[in-house]
């Protein structure tokens, strides 16, 4: 195993057809001379996870896969999800990027009750953002008159403008549970 070239040597091991789940990995790299006794495996899918993270999945607090059609067609993001089941079977991390929404997608496949448990924490740093300047606004100046005559609470403002960005969360966050359907 190459060290600086890890992702492209995993993914061709875990392309092989003679690539077995069962049969416990080996880690060598290339120019050391340390044999495997338990330790260069656990290091070995810590590096490569870290890789995988930055090479197919955005964002910044909960990840996501970056979705494009080279990739649902190529298969990458299947053998990324092997690549991730293979670390835990082997005794090495797991993957701890996803919002509990889509940890809860991956493990129930129910896309309805996944959506129902998105937060404002599942939201990119830009969404965040945009909701902490319309939520400035929106205390400051209200131009609707329903808001200025306090039909609705304050609360009630900010509970509006959650559900308006939740929508749009949720139809972009669509797309990408729809890719980790078909990877996992």
């Amino acid at each position: 195993m190459d060290e600086d070239d890890i992702l492209n040597d995993a993914l061709a091991y875990y392309k092989a057809s003679k690539f077995d789940a069962r049969k416990k990995l080996r880690v060598v790299y290339q120019g050391q001379p340390a044999a495997d006794t338990g330790g260069m495996t656990p290091q070995f899918y810590t590096q490569l996870l870290q890789e995988i993270s930055q090479q197919f999945f955005h964002d910044d607090t909960f990840k996501t896969p970056i979705y494009n059609s080279n990739m649902v067609v190529s298969g990458i993001m299947k053998l990324v999800g092997t690549v991730i089941t293979h670390s835990i079977l082997q005794g090495g991390p797991g993957f701890p990027v996803f919002s509990p929404s889509v940890y809860h997608y991956l493990a129930t496949g129910d896309f309805d009750a996944a959506v129902q448990k998105i937060s404002v924490n599942d939201c990119t740093v830009s969404t965040k953002h945009f909701i902490d300047q319309a939520s400035i606004l929106l205390v400051s100046y209200t131009p609707w008159p329903l808001l200025q005559n306090n039909i609705y609470p304050i609360h009630g403002k900010f509970q509006m403008l959650f559900c308006l960005v939740s929508l749009y969360e949720h139809t972009k966050k669509a797309k990408e549970m729809e890719v980790l359907k078909y990877t996992y």
